[in-house]
Order: C-alpha cells, then structure tokens, then sequence
C-alpha cells in the first residue's frame, strides 16, 4: 500500500509540474555549453555568448515536449531520462551546473562519454544529505565521471577522489 501511494504521489507531482510548467513545443536548439538546471544559470550567461547556450529546465520552470514525448514513446518516462534526451538532442560540448549534489548529473558521463562535464559547488556541504557525505559513506561510489568539479576547497576535493 506504501508504495502504491507513493507512486500515486509521484505521478499527482508529475501533472502538477506539467500543468504548471511552460510549455516549450519545437525540438531544443543545439548549442555548444548547455546549462543543467536553470538556477544560477545567470551567472554563466554573463560569461558566455547566449546564442551558444541551452538551458535544461528541470524544476518546472519548462518542459521540452518534443524531449518528453521521445522519452514517453521509449518507455522511458523519468527526469534523468528526460535529461539525458535533452543532453542528446543538444549535442552541447560542455554541460555545466551549479547542482554540485545531484547524483543524476555526476552520472551523466556514462551516457554522454563525449560531454566535458562541471558541476560548480553551490554551498557549504554538510554531513548530511548531500553529494559529499553521500560519497563519504559511501566509498566504492566514486563520482569520476564529473570532469571538473570547482569546489570552495580542497577538503572538498580529496572526498570525491
């Protein structure tokens, strides 16, 4: 009963998110950086040309339907699929974020060998519930397939080695 409540939850939050969530209905431009996850993404438009970057909404701000309905018709209907689509469909050199604790993100290299990857830490990280005490504890996880990650020191660097 737990779980089929909790299925029931996800999918309740899933027509939320659509029906509040721009619509965005032409297949996503190309662009050589793109941006996962809209929040702090004005900070690397200031440095970049915009006619050069994507950005991957992923907090309800807009959804792709031409990304959403490739995803539904391979049966592969979740967020990191969802991004991965996107990822494919931009075909970006360079995927770089501000969610330096979003394991969906570090995972990203398996499916895009190709994409150069950065996460920019976004916070002071804690013990608890994030990135760095995920790997902390545990160890065989190793987040390698992240390019570059720019951390606030190297404390925060020798975790995920």
């Amino acid at each position: 009963e737990f779980a089929a409540n909790m299925k029931f939850r996800s999918i309740l939050k899933f027509i939320a998110l659509f029906w509040h969530a721009k619509k965005v209905w032409h297949k996503p431009k190309q662009a050589r950086t793109l941006i996962y996850d809209r929040v702090g993404s004005v900070v690397f438009i200031e440095y970049m040309d915009p006619k050069d970057v994507a950005i991957l909404d992923l907090r309800g701000e807009s959804i792709n339907i031409y990304t959403l309905l490739k995803c539904v018709f391979s049966l592969k209907l979740s967020r990191a699929n969802y991004a991965s689509e996107y990822i494919s469909l931009v075909r970006p050199s360079v995927v770089i974020t501000f969610r330096h604790n979003d394991l969906e993100f570090c995972k990203l290299k398996n499916a895009h060998p190709h994409i150069i990857t950065v996460f920019v830490q976004n916070g002071l990280s804690s013990e608890f519930g994030d990135i760095f005490s995920y790997l902390k504890n545990n160890p065989a996880n190793k987040v390698d397939e992240v390019d570059y990650m720019l951390t606030f020191g190297a404390a925060y660097g020798e975790i995920v080695e």
